[in-house]
């Protein structure tokens, strides 16, 4: 009795604690993810001319030939600081655009009836997400989760601040949103994979879904908040669009300093987290709580033709490949 008491005592609890706080940082940091990654879908309906969409809709195989043509109206609210602005892109155009985030889809752009070579791209485009997502994971164990984070939503949040400048270019203004909407995409790899390498030396058995699960519910959050204000921009304010990458580079700004602050790779290394939360990590998760060096490990070392041969593994490829196939259909 008098140990189950003592364990009781020593158990810290999850709210407040430095757990809980690195589990609000990380759903802000996946927040922050899916609001940029939404922002183009909601900003396109604002940055393309409508009114000359008849005209847009023959020139789709000639995208070359609409890239510096512009249309400039003042109206709406905060026209005296930005002009309506829009863009004369082909409707071709607007799909590289909105695809680009996903960078491995620019390379499946093939006829829709072309069943069996979709198929194909199809299950090269698994495969290869699989192996961009273990990518990911061997960074953030190479360099940490903390840098990986903070990099990788440093450069997404620049990169949106870049394509809001396109406002200011005639010449190539499509090419230049398409050069930073790629890396966007590129930058936001890494962030699920090292969210699980993250939470691997964080959370302890007993709380890991608890914790994930704050980490992961705010996506949605993210694309709700960013689909209500992107219409009210587009609607109201002129070029709203400008605003919209604007609003979702300042979450990220917002963001990076209190990563960088509040966040490290372990329970080791961290500056402000008590003693008894320290210990009670390590010992839940056989860590050695004096012991601050970073894990290393070589990508040989790893067994890959188990990977090849794991039956959950092809079973999750097959599945994924059913799921795109079927998606395909509609």
């Amino acid at each position: 009795m008098s140990n189950d008491k003592t364990t009781a005592t020593t158990t810290p609890r999850l709210i407040p604690s430095t757990r809980f706080t690195l589990a609000l940082l990380v759903s802000f940091a996946l927040f922050i993810q899916y609001a940029q990654r939404i922002s183009i879908s909601m900003s396109i309906v604002c940055m393309v001319d409508r009114n000359n969409y008849d005209t847009l809709s023959n020139l789709t195989s000639y995208p070359d030939e609409t890239d510096d043509q512009t249309s400039t109206v003042p109206t709406k609210y905060g026209s005296q600081l930005l002009k309506d602005k829009k863009f004369a892109w082909s409707e071709l155009q607007q799909q590289i655009l909105l695809g680009s985030y996903w960078f491995g889809y620019i390379f499946t752009l093939v006829p829709s009836n072309a069943k069996k070579i979709n198929l194909i791209c199809i299950v090269f485009y698994t495969i290869s997400f699989r192996f961009f997502f273990q990518t990911g994971g061997w960074l953030a164990i190479k360099f940490g989760p903390k840098l990986v984070f903070a990099a990788s939503l440093l450069f997404s949040s620049i990169a949106a601040v870049g394509i809001s400048s396109i406002y200011f270019i005639n010449d190539f203004n499509f090419y230049v949103a398409l050069f930073f909407r790629v890396i966007i995409g590129f930058a936001h790899g890494p962030l699920f994979p090292t969210t699980y390498t993250f939470w691997s030396v964080w959370a302890v058995p007993a709380e890991k879904s608890t914790l994930t699960s704050i980490g992961f519910c705010s996506g949605s959050l993210g694309i709700s908040v960013m689909m209500l204000t992107g219409g009210l921009l587009c609607r109201y304010v002129s070029s709203g669009w400008v605003y919209i990458f604007l609003l979702s580079a300042l979450f990220g700004f917002i963001w990076l300093p209190l990563w960088l602050w509040l966040v490290a790779d372990s329970p080791q290394t961290h500056r402000t987290i008590s003693e008894n939360e320290r210990n009670y990590i390590c010992e839940k998760l056989g860590l050695v709580a004096s012991d601050k060096k970073k894990k290393t490990f070589s990508l040989s070392s790893l067994p890959w033709m188990k990977f090849i041969k794991s039956k959950p593994i092809i079973a999750l490829l097959i599945t994924e490949c059913y799921i795109y196939v079927n998606e395909q259909q509609f």
